[in-house]
């Protein structure tokens, strides 16, 4: 066995050695465009490659400006090395190609100039190139249209949308191309579907007649449905949409770009008149359940209320309900500050909030309302959930425990010789025990016992006067409390989006002078808020400014507007809280 090793370890050895040895012919460096197609067509990019062979260093090829077409680079170049060995000569050649696409922009002859490439220090050229350009007829083989189940739409509707992908059956060396495997092509090519999902809604429907073409032609109609929701008013788009698909022909391939065609809707914006208080932006149809835990309690003890939002609308950005805006809530109960987080579930919204009942005499939650928009009514409706029966008792009084059991004669009967009192133990008078001690009580001991207690119980004595001087006078906590509070909101105003920066500013000032006046904050919401400045001795300036601030919080909360406009309202509300802050005091 060892004989044919070593001979094959001899063979292996010659070859190389000749391999080696073999002269290394090198060959002049050259330069070459390549075309991905003789056919050229308006608005449809093909294949342009750049290769550059038998080189040492090559920079990146230099295109001259293209009139009537755009160029772009697809990707890093490919590199590749070849070598050929035939009578004892050695080939060696290394090949380098750059990728690009080529759209033209326009019919006629379309002239490519040569490309420098700077190659060894040289610079080569490739030969010009002309092409006759044609107008596209990609509407005979590729379409995409956006269809709405909704003839209007007005801002914060939901609208189910559909992208149908038209695509004229191919037929390649008479076969004809199935429309798997063109859907397979239109992902391939098309990045990005915008808010529709990359799978087919009816993946056994593919044969249609395509509207307005010859009825008796067959075309793959590819469908995607989504849920949108309209942001803004004017005309619905649907941004830089477009749908790419490699198309098979019996002359090559062509690649073909589409945007959809708008379903020209116009989104309207809400209307204002009639808007009722506390109307956050829902549109839709909706409906209210609240649930309420525990319903016996005493004045002060938290009741965890949950109110669940459901119907016809985008529940997944449903706002809250605004429970400031609900006088009888507010006069009954109180309620945290700042708006209500939501959690989607079971296809509906539900908001948590824990409130406390002021007095004993409440004996009900009031109806919750949401205010929306019904979108097909064309209408402001208050939807209104169910009471809720309560049981409230005065708050529990501290009351001073026994310090023993009573006899007839009055003095305290002992059930043990130690008895255990509230924790405490009781006086031992046992003669044995109180000599059984071998060592009496230490100075510090002492000190600790003489001084401990007084000062623990003039600090107890001392909050609870604070707590119930706090409590005695809600309003001055309230005071207290509002320029922070508001600042705050205004802080988180500017980082939001124009229509929910535009809600916030408004809520942080009628928040903020309800706070100040002691005035439940749907007196102060919008317009009445002026009034009331008016009343309370402000200055004309000042009431002037609130009612140009609140009519812009409210046309971009629902008309919409750039992140600047929500900035600047929150600057002008800024400048407001102080001149507001110095008229209060």
């Amino acid at each position: 066995m060892s004989v044919p090793v070593i001979r094959s370890q001899r063979w292996f050895l010659v070859g190389l050695a000749t391999l080696v040895a073999a002269p290394i012919v090198s060959r002049a460096a050259e330069v070459e465009l390549r075309l991905g197609s003789r056919q050229a067509f308006v608005n449809e990019p093909f294949l342009v490659q750049v290769e550059v062979s038998n080189f040492q260093a090559a920079d990146a090829p230099v295109w001259m400006p293209l009139d009537g077409a755009r160029v772009r680079q697809l990707g890093a170049a490919s590199e590749s090395t070849y070598v050929q060995i035939i009578n004892n000569r050695r080939t060696e050649s290394r090949s380098r190609t750059y990728h690009y696409e080529l759209t033209p922009l326009r019919a006629g002859e379309l002239l490519i100039p040569p490309v420098s490439v700077n190659v060894d220090g040289r610079t080569l050229r490739t030969q010009e190139v002309r092409l006759q350009v044609r107008s596209s007829d990609v509407d005979e083989y590729f379409a995409a249209t956006i269809t709405l189940d909704r003839a209007r739409l007005y801002v914060g509707q939901r609208a189910r949308a559909t992208l149908t992908a038209w695509i004229r059956p191919p037929v390649v060396n008479g076969r004809r191309v199935s429309p798997n495997e063109m859907w397979a092509r239109l992902l391939n090519n098309t990045p990005d579907f915008g808010p529709f999902p990359r799978e087919v809604a009816n993946p056994q429907s593919y044969m249609r007649t395509r509207p307005g073409r010859d009825a008796d032609a067959a075309w793959y109609a590819l469908e995607m449905v989504a849920e949108i929701v309209a942001e803004r008013p004017g005309l619905l788009t649907f941004g830089d949409l477009q749908l790419g698909i490699e198309y098979p022909t019996s002359a090559g391939r062509r690649l073909f770009r589409v945007r959809p065609t708008d379903p020209g809707i116009e989104v309207l914006p809400l209307p204002t008149e009639g808007r009722p208080a506390g109307f956050s932006g829902a549109v839709g149809l909706f409906h209210l359940e609240t649930h309420a835990s525990p319903t016996t309690v005493r004045v002060g003890d938290p009741i965890e209320l949950v109110i669940d939002v459901f119907g016809d609308g985008p529940i997944e950005t449903l706002p809250p309900p605004d429970l400031a805006a609900n006088a009888a809530l507010v006069d009954g109960f109180r309620l945290p500050d700042g708006a209500l987080a939501g959690q989607a579930q079971d296809g509906r919204r539900r908001f948590a909030v824990t409130i406390r009942a002021r007095r004993e005499d409440v004996t009900e939650i009031p109806p919750i309302e949401y205010p929306y928009f019904d979108p097909d009514a064309e209408r402001f409706v208050v939807a209104r959930s169910k009471p809720i029966r309560i049981d409230v008792s005065p708050a529990a009084e501290i009351e001073t425990p026994g310090l023993g059991r009573l006899g007839a004669s009055g003095v305290g009967t002992v059930a043990t010789p130690v008895q255990m009192l509230d924790g405490l133990r009781d006086i031992e008078t046992r003669e044995a025990m109180l000599l059984a001690s071998p060592v009496g009580p230490s100075v510090a001991l002492v000190a600790g016992i003489v001084v401990v207690p007084p000062l623990a119980f003039g600090s107890a004595w001392a909050a609870m006067a604070l707590r119930r001087a706090l409590a005695a006078d809600p309003a001055r906590r309230r005071r207290a409390a509002a320029l922070g509070v508001a600042r705050r909101r205004l802080a988180e105003a500017a980082t939001q989006p124009a229509p929910e920066a535009a809600s916030a500013v408004a809520a942080a000032l009628s928040g903020y002078v309800a706070d100040r006046l002691d005035q439940p904050p749907a007196r102060v919401a919008g317009l009445a808020g002026a009034e009331l400045l008016r009343a309370r001795g402000l200055s004309e300036r000042v009431a002037q400014e609130w009612e140009q601030l609140a009519a812009r919080c409210d046309e971009i909360a629902f008309a919409g507007g750039s992140s600047a406009d929500g900035r600047a309202l929150v600057t002008q509300a800024e400048s407001l809280l102080r001149e507001l802050e110095h008229e209060t005091r």
